[in-house]
């Protein structure tokens, strides 16, 4: 019997569903077929003989909850323009007419009936989801489907404008250059004072028990008019639902363990207290997990690595459990942090301060006088932080700029010295075994007290930075190292190898540059695009080559199944470094205390829920909250240029589409789009395969690197968008550089 007829009678015997590890169980099958068994399960799903639900859980078609329908499952996507369209989860694409589109809302996951011929007729608007774009109903060369059935709202917070019309209200929200309509629920309508035009917050639309049409959304809050402070952030954290107020139960069973470390937690632990531990963060910091100490051995170094003991404050089953898995990381925002955890125990408990005891999990790595890693010990332990130092001093102090002043800073100096040493060592070794190291600085964005940007600058890398990054790599790695080899269930931290086909593109591209492609396929090694981006630097193509270099790897993701990590070009890697900020972290913080504390791999594996789904839901969190501080920080960046439009600055082209190309300015860290349409030297054709704008008369190529100058013509920042006029060479007037 093959894969496929396995599996589908396990599913037929479970009407319940199973997750792919119950799959795994079920037919018996080593955790080394797990990708045969997810390839196997993506193929049943796009043919439509197996549905996969919001929860990650796959059942017989027959059995597809609410609609009993045995079509494919997708999402549902809106275009700006109107057009419709569902991308199932291999990637294959329908086209959904207006008339066939149900009451599906971008982002739904749907199920989906293969239709056998095109139908291209627009319907009329329907009520209480009106779309004011005209539609587009062109399927090119797309197969045409129907929506049968809505089986999970993509969003369950919509944003948008209060409209009252007729004795209703309505929240209306604008989604490019379309605008969709939610009637609002009577019974739950906005407070008196709410005026026409604020922002508001409703729910996604719900079914009725027909499932014919939708039940009205409901008022949820009110974010305020265009004036309010931070509103552009108000607007965008609850676009992307995420949480804000932490339930009273979290808070208070974080407030229950008070402001000390209680004397019974430090039985049985190392006493790491005397020795010389210090934090180094960002000057802004307000929480601290991470401290690291540095001895010199007859034979080389050890290396400490202490991590905050989050699995002692947070037990399995507790309110504040529940919580941190829900949101599954911390966000940072530009103007504010959304803690995984309350304050009580980010900024305090679990925060390493200096002078006071802390509790933590300790990696003790044993390296040779080249720094390669050695035997590695674990261990509950105490500490006591010598000092908190920033990125910047430590920089100072290293480069003899500065002496290190303050509390506690007499035995730090030397423990800095031997920690740039180890570092150093370290960075070598990365770079022997062909990790790759993308150099894309960070923006920082200075605001006001209302949340208006009043700067914004580059965030520079230090080596300061790269040595905290190093201990933590090592520490990584010893960790996932230590429990794989002891048969310990965790969350890895995988990069899988990068699709063949995208790679041999981007490689393709590299050779004609002259800057060598390498092999292809499947025996391309990280140390092969790594010379690729060394023959980049200091050259013109140097951001062509990292921007498409990036763009053909695969997203690195939290899995139960052990992989490679291939961009760090490492065979066991895991996250156990912060987990104050990631519920991963926290994950196996709890496996290797107990694998500390004597348990067995199995009664670890019944201490932990489903680490598959946790894996899927912890990536699918991630994404959700760097998508959203990027369009924070974009939203941040469009505010700055409002006030300088007419102006003129020197910039570069940072990515280039078949409707223009994006610059982004020298002065300071600002993106903006010259249209095609805007180009009024020439007619201009896409080169796609070359990333790049040709002229059809003057031969001008346009790509990614390029110089030229801009004017800011307009922005929009509730689209992100700011449009500029390419200058092809320096304005008479000048040149503003703020």
């Amino acid at each position: 019997m093959s894969l496929a007829a396995e599996i589908m009678a396990a599913l037929a015997a479970r009407p319940e569903g199973l997750s792919r590890a119950e799959l795994l169980r079920e037919l018996g099958l080593p955790r080394r077929l797990g990708s045969k068994l997810e390839a196997d399960l993506g193929r049943l799903v796009d043919s439509g003989r197996v549905a996969r639900d919001a929860r990650h859980r796959y059942r017989a078609a027959a059995y597809r909850a609410g609609t009993g329908d045995p079509g494919c499952e997708a999402t549902f996507i809106l275009t700006s323009s109107g057009s419709a369209f569902a991308r199932m989860d291999s990637g294959a694409e329908f086209f959904v007419p207006e008339r066939l589109r149900g009451w599906a809302l971008p982002g739904d996951r749907v199920a989906l009936r293969p239709r056998p011929e095109p139908a291209v007729r627009a319907a009329p608007p329907m009520r209480g989801r009106r779309a004011r774009a005209a539609p587009t109903d062109a399927p090119g060369r797309k197969p045409v489907a129907e929506v049968t059935g809505v089986l999970k709202r993509g969003r369950e917070r919509w944003v948008g404008r209060l409209r009252r019309e007729g004795g209703a209200c309505f929240n209306d929200v604008r989604l490019g250059d379309l605008e969709l309509e939610l009637e609002l629920d009577p019974d739950a309508a906005p407070p008196a004072g709410t005026a026409d035009g604020e922002w508001i917050v409703s729910s996604a639309p719900g079914l009725d028990g027909s499932g014919r049409e939708p039940a009205p959304s409901r008022f949820l809050s009110r974010l305020g008019g265009d004036s309010t402070p931070h509103l552009d952030t108000l607007i965008l954290v609850n676009k992307a639902g995420l949480r804000e107020a932490f339930p009273e139960a979290a808070l208070r069973e974080a407030s229950a363990w008070g402001g000390e470390v209680e004397p019974a937690a430090l039985e049985g632990r190392l006493d790491l207290r005397a020795g010389v531990v210090v934090t180094i963060d960002g000057a802004d910091a307000k929480d601290f997990d991470d401290a690291v100490s540095v001895e010199r051995t007859p034979t080389g170094w050890r290396l400490g690595v202490h991590i905050a003991d989050v699995s002692h404050y947070v037990r399995p089953g507790t309110a504040l459990d529940g919580e941190a898995y829900a949101r599954a990381t911390s966000v940072y925002l530009p103007d504010r942090v959304l803690p995984m955890l309350p304050e009580a125990l980010s900024n305090g408990l679990c925060s390493l301060n200096p002078g006071v005891d802390r509790l933590t999990l300790s990696a003790l790595i044993e390296s040779d006088a080249r720094g390669r890693l050695g035997r590695a010990s674990f261990a509950r332990s105490v500490i006591r932080s010598a000092r908190r130092c920033t990125y910047e001093e430590v920089e100072d102090f290293l480069d003899g700029r500065a002496d290190l002043a303050g509390p506690g800073t007499g035995a730090v100096g030397p423990a800095l010295k031997d920690m740039r040493e180890l570092a150093h060592l370290r960075r070598a070794l990365r770079e022997e075994r062909g990790a790759l190291d993308f150099d894309f600085p960070e923006t920082k964005v200075t605001l006001d007290a209302e949340g208006r940007p009043t700067a914004l600058l580059r965030r520079a890398r230090l080596f300061s930075h790269q040595l905290i990054e190093e201990f933590m790599l090592a520490a990584n790695e010893a960790v996932a190292r230590e429990l794989r080899s002891r048969g310990f269930p965790l969350l890895y931290r995988v990069h899988e190898r990068p699709d063949q086909e995208k790679l041999a593109e981007t490689l393709a591209l590299f050779g004609r540059l002259k800057l060598g492609g390498g092999p292809r396929g499947a025996s391309v090694t990280p140390k092969d695009l790594q010379r690729i981006l060394e023959r980049a630097r200091g050259l013109p193509q140097k951001r062509l080559v990292e921007t498409l270099l990036l763009r053909s790897l695969k997203l690195a993701r939290y899995s139960a199944d052990h992989d490679i990590h291939f961009a760090l070009a490492l065979e066991d890697y895991c996250h156990f470094t912060s987990p104050i900020r990631r519920y991963p972290d926290l994950v196996v913080h709890r496996m290797l205390a107990a694998f500390l504390g004597g348990a067995s791999p199995a009664d670890a594996r019944g201490q932990t829920g489903p680490l598959g789904e946790a894996g899927i839901h912890c990536s699918e969190m991630e994404r959700k909250a760097e998508s959203c501080e990027r369009d924070c920080v974009r939203a941040k960046q469009v505010r700055y240029l409002e006030e300088r439009l007419g102006r003129v600055y020197p910039a570069t082209v940072v990515s280039v589409t078949h409707f223009g190309f994006f610059c982004e300015i020298d002065p300071f860290p600002a993106e903006g789009l010259v249209p095609l349409g805007g180009l009024s030297d020439d007619h201009y054709d896409h080169d796609a395969a070359n990333h790049a704008l040709v002229g059809r008369a003057s031969g001008r190529v346009i790509t990614i690197g390029d110089k030229l100058w801009v004017r800011v013509l307009r922005t929009d920042w509730e689209l992100l968008r700011a449009d500029f006029e390419a200058l092809w060479r320096e304005p008479e007037e000048g040149v503003s550089a703020s």
